[in-house]
């Protein structure tokens, strides 16, 4: 969504006490010139780069990470406004700390913390008792350890990002934030949520349909229980997950 993107742009210059470059990664040709008239109204002028076609989310962040200068990259949906970031985050990660991934308190429009915007490792286990009990919405009041935070908003160090191979470009759309957090502990990095920091995650802008949203799920889903515990049950897990959109 265009406008988001321009309120997104407007947030990052009040919201970071730093210095910093903007590099954005559009998947819509449709939307080349209406970007271009938002950037040139930007008070840090962002460089765009331009796909032919949606290559996905994670291709298109590591086109993005090969042109980024810094020492920590700020991976950020367009569509989250509100930014509010500590300074002092940013300086940690650049100190050469252990933390490989810090991510903000995820808001929704509501104000509540967002369902899904972090959770502890994924495995099959945990996926069909999220589906039996619904997950909590947890505030984390102090700086915390977890599994995975969601790819909408999250800093992570080049070191990591460069160690791990950036994001696995066969997940177009889902999972991809899950994977590359997985490959990032695995390295010995920790990934935790910083509370002093938070955005509001709007959600939904950049999606077709629900029924294209469940197909890329679907395949993602699928994909990540094959890629860590093998074919039968990547499998398992999705004839589970039709089984139970069937009923």
């Amino acid at each position: 969504d265009i406008r988001s993107l321009a309120e997104c742009l407007d947030q990052i210059d009040g919201g970071i006490d730093v210095d910093y470059e903007v590099l954005i990664a559009n998947n819509n040709p449709k939307h080349r010139l209406h970007i271009e008239e938002v950037t040139t109204k930007a008070k840090k002028k962002p460089q765009v780069i331009h796909s032919d076609k949606n290559i996905g989310f994670g291709s298109a962040q590591n086109i993005l990470a090969r042109k980024a200068r810094a020492k920590v990259f700020f991976i950020l949906n367009p569509d989250v406004t509100q930014i509010s970031i500590e300074a002092d985050t940013i300086k940690l990660l650049e100190s050469g700390s252990h933390q490989g991934i810090i991510a903000p308190q995820v808001f929704d429009r509501s104000g509540n913390v967002e369902r899904w915007s972090s959770g502890d490792e994924v495995t099959p286990l945990s996926t069909i008792q999220k589906k039996l009990l619904a997950p909590k919405k947890r505030k984390h009041l102090n700086k915390t350890n977890v599994g995975w935070v969601t790819g909408a908003a999250f800093f992570i160090t080049k070191d990591a990002y460069v160690n791990v191979g950036g994001f696995d470009e066969s997940f177009f759309l889902y999972f991809e934030d899950v994977d590359l957090c997985r490959r990032v502990r695995e390295m010995d990095y920790e990934v935790c949520i910083d509370p002093s920091c938070s955005v509001t995650h709007l959600a939904g802008t950049s999606k077709d349909s629900d029924e294209s949203q469940d197909a890329y799920y679907a395949q993602a889903q699928k994909y990540y229980f094959t890629k860590y515990y093998g074919r039968f049950v990547g499998a398992m897990m999705s004839q589970l997950r039709a089984i139970q959109k069937k009923y």
